[in-house]
């Protein structure tokens, strides 16, 4: 099971956000990158390891 930081699922519409803002002309200079969106669930997992 995948921790919850935020003390609740992710909402589709933050989602739906961040995957509207990525392909969107206003993200005219981001390059490969890695976005998590997931409520803090990464930082939590990965701990001081990075």
């Amino acid at each position: 099971m995948m921790p919850q930081p935020m003390g609740f699922p992710g909402p589709v519409a933050a989602v739906a956000a961040a995957l509207e803002w990525t392909v969107s002309p206003d993200n005219s200079f981001m390059t490969g990158q890695v976005l998590y969106v997931d409520g803090g669930a990464d930082a939590v997992l990965r701990g001081d390891r990075y």
